[in-house]
């Protein structure tokens, strides 16, 4: 209740919760009483709501159970089940969990006392779990608390081997009981994978991890899960995955190699997909057995394609599109270098999709696509604002440049042109010419410029590289209202330096205009 006081909005709540003076002399410490009270509970909830780590909870066992050594918790007397009082009245609260604490002052907790915290909860407490409320959870494989998950969430959990090494490096979790999970409200999964983030340890340690996760998500209750996300895991959890009923959001790595898994799949309600590093054959498989026009999501990142099993990528494409309802906001479409060239026609059922918002489609050739198709590209997507197409013919071959223009520095007709088509672009990215210059304008209008000379202003060799009536812009006034005009919604410009530490230089728009020169910005109307 006392943090309340410090904000405005809350103690303006207060006073005006407490009326006017009546005849009653206590009726205003009532009310004030009625107020701290409901205050106080609201407080208390949001303050456990989001929970990172288990500090908090340990704190609330009785302070003579425990204490903090050179940062380190320590537990100094035998837990009884009376002592998880307040711990259970608090978990309760807790919303989201994550086993990964965000604050570097998070306390180091051992392993081997973390471990008779759990078959404390496992064994006094059972069958209370201790994350009743849970409804999305965060979990690291290489996080030691991973270990110990299932006790925290699960409500029927047998005991841990205590003959299993208690160090970081310990990947093997045999016998791992089945959970008859109290966590009903479960909605939203996540489970990080270490290989996800660089590919650490070995292909042992991976393929541990994977059965690791896997496992753990065999022990869940996923009854009402809306979303899960999660690296490679087998066939076994997939299976399980792909029953959920209620699941809106899959998010998965890899599929499994075992291709006869993807023939039994039962997802009524799936709106986003989200795939990575996995084959057209496994992808179009999976596609094949989800309900036509039900997704308004679909990322598929390094994919590959077998032109063996689809004889175009645009017959690839029109299979994913097939998935894809009216009302498709993104479409994140990556393939890698060894796929076949991608025909124009072949992008013919994107032109559908009216409500697109984001478009991403990373081929290693695209080819036809001349100024007509992008005119279609403008006119098709109204809402679009998140534009990547990134391939190295994409420009090359056929945008043409500028009449008169000569150098490479010198950006495409046709990469600007496009700007204009599309009014609402927030975020650009190009693969050749304009990506020299531009590497991507993200949300928020910031453009990163990658800066190759580092003796001259990076913005002033960016605004030179532009043209306007077949002469260069020299002068930085002239360049940078283009730039307001032609990005109406920039606010930052970022620079990437070639340094070791590969830090980038941010400006805001106002900071170049005034580095410059003074701009009147009425002058903007008036082009």
């Amino acid at each position: 209740m006392h943090r309340c006081w410090h904000i405005s909005e809350l103690r303006h709540k207060i006073f005006e919760s407490l009326g006017e003076h009546g005849e009653d002399p206590n009726i205003e410490l009532s009310r004030l009483a009625v107020t701290c009270r409901e205050f106080h509970v609201d407080a208390v909830d949001l303050l456990w709501e989001v929970q990172y780590g288990v500090d908090n909870l340990l704190k609330c066992l009785p302070p003579t159970t425990w204490k903090i050594h050179d940062g380190r918790f320590i537990i100094v007397s035998r837990l009884m089940k009376e002592n998880w009082d307040r711990v259970l009245y608090y978990s309760s609260k807790i919303k989201y969990f994550s086993d990964e604490p965000r604050s570097p002052k998070a306390l180091i907790l051992d392993v081997s006392v973390f471990k008779s915290i759990c078959l404390r909860v496992s064994l006094d407490l059972s069958p209370v779990p201790l994350l009743p409320n849970l409804r999305a959870l965060e979990c690291h494989t290489s996080s030691p608390l991973f270990l110990y998950l299932p006790s925290l969430v699960g409500s029927d959990f047998l005991g841990i081997d205590s003959e299993i090494p208690l160090t970081d490096s310990t990947w093997w979790f045999p016998n791992w009981p089945k959970l008859a999970s109290c966590c009903h409200a479960l909605e939203v999964l996540t489970i990080h994978n270490d290989d996800n983030e660089g590919n650490r340890g070995s292909p042992e340690e991976r393929r541990r991890r994977q059965e690791w996760a896997s496992c753990f998500i065999l022990t869940l209750d996923c009854a009402n899960l809306r979303s899960i996300s999660v690296g490679d895991v087998t066939r076994e959890a997939y299976s399980y995955i792909s029953h959920l009923k209620n699941l809106e959001v899959m998010r998965i790595r890899r599929l499994p190699d075992d291709k006869s898994c993807l023939d039994d799949v039962a997802l009524p309600a799936l709106r986003k997909l989200w795939l990575e590093q996995s084959d057209s054959a496994s992808i179009t498989i999976l596609l094949d057995h989800l309900r036509a026009e039900s997704l308004d999501f679909v990322r598929l990142s390094a994919i590959q394609i077998n032109i063996p099993l689809e004889s175009t990528p645009g017959e690839f494409i029109t299979k994913i599109l097939s998935c894809c309802s009216s009302l498709c906001t993104t479409v994140d479409i990556r393939v890698d270098a060894d796929s076949a060239a991608l025909q124009s026609a072949g992008m013919n059922p994107l032109l559908e999709l009216s409500n697109l918002k984001m478009l991403h489609l990373s081929y290693p050739t695209i080819e036809g696509i001349d100024d007509a198709f992008v005119e279609r590209m403008a006119s098709a997507w109204p809402n679009l604002i998140e534009l990547w197409i990134n391939s190295k013919t994409f420009i090359q071959k056929i945008l043409p440049r500028i009449e008169g223009a000569s150098g490479p520095d010198n950006l495409p007709k046709m990469a600007v042109l496009s700007i204009y088509l599309c009014k609402n672009i927030q975020y650009l990215v190009y693969p050749t010419g304009i990506l020299q210059y531009i590497a991507h304008m993200d949300a928020t209008g910031t453009i990163d410029i990658p800066v190759q000379d580092t003796h001259s202003p990076p913005i002033r060799n960016l605004l030179k590289s532009f043209n306007a009536g077949h002469s260069p812009i020299g002068d930085p006034a002239q360049v940078a209202i283009f730039l307001l005009n032609v990005f109406p919604k920039l606010s930052t410009i970022e620079c990437s330096l070639p340094r070791k530490d590969q830090n980038k230089i941010k400006w805001s728009v106002n900071t170049v205009v005034s580095a410059f020169c003074i701009i009147d910005l009425s002058e903007l109307d008036n082009g």
